[in-house]
């Protein structure tokens, strides 16, 4: 898994040098994107926005096309920090 996060890493660096911008922060940018939920009678999905600015200058770098639409999946995330306590609490 490290030596995969090292190769996205360097790839990511190389589209991205020419825009002076490093993977960490490229990745930290992307992170601001949010979807959109649409109902439309019992179908749900998550609408991808067209990316602003940077963004759009750092997916077209990396030669990235996001999808229109997402399916809408509810999915608990745990946290380190929830995984602490209930460590704690058993």
């Amino acid at each position: 898994m490290v030596m995969l996060a090292y190769l996205v890493e360097r790839e990511l660096d190389k589209h991205w040098r020419p825009l002076e911008v490093t993977a960490a922060e490229g990745i930290d940018e992307l992170g601001s994107l949010r979807g959109t939920e649409i109902t439309i009678g019992q179908a749900r999905c998550q609408k991808v926005p067209d990316p602003p600015g940077l963004s759009k200058d750092l997916l077209d770098a990396a030669d990235i096309k996001l999808p229109a639409v997402l399916p809408l999946r509810r999915v608990r995330v745990v946290t380190r920090k929830e995984l602490v306590s209930q460590r704690r609490a058993h």
